[in-house]
């Protein structure tokens, strides 16, 4: 690599370059073979002019979203019921929270429009049905 090589490249041919860098839409074997660059000189201009390659963000899927906390809510109440050997106000307390939790993912996916299946919907009833009851019956004892 010499220095008059990429001294000799306009600036608009490098603004090119690090756009195709920075986009990271395509490989870097694939960027030096189109702007007919070295290893080595992509490396320097990269550090020269400071380019960053952007990180590709997957896709977020509400609905993937919400079936996750449904079942790490499920598997909080599911280790919280193996736990509990004293029933206190705190037990009621992460119960009660955990209702609350519930609903509101509920209510999230309601809001989501008519994607739910049905009995996707019936299942989340019925688990907070079932946490509703174990803290009533825990405020009684």
């Amino acid at each position: 690599m010499t220095e008059s090589r990429l001294a000799d490249r306009p600036a608009a041919f490098w603004d090119a370059v690090g756009f195709d860098y920075s986009a990271a839409e395509i490989g870097m074997g694939a960027i030096l073979q189109k702007h007919d660059l070295t290893q080595g000189e992509l490396n320097y201009a990269r550090q020269k002019f400071g380019w960053t390659r952007r990180r590709k963000t997957p896709q977020v899927n509400r609905k993937q979203i919400i079936k996750r906390l449904f079942r790490l809510l499920d598997r909080a109440i599911a280790k919280l019921e193996e736990e509990m050997t004293t029933v206190g106000d705190k037990e009621v307390a992460v119960l009660s929270r955990l209702v609350q939790s519930m609903g509101k993912l509920i209510e999230i996916e309601a809001a989501g429009g008519p994607n739910a299946s049905p009995r996707e919907t019936r299942d989340m009833h019925d688990i907070r049905s079932k946490l509703v009851a174990r803290i009533e019956e825990l405020k009684r004892s």
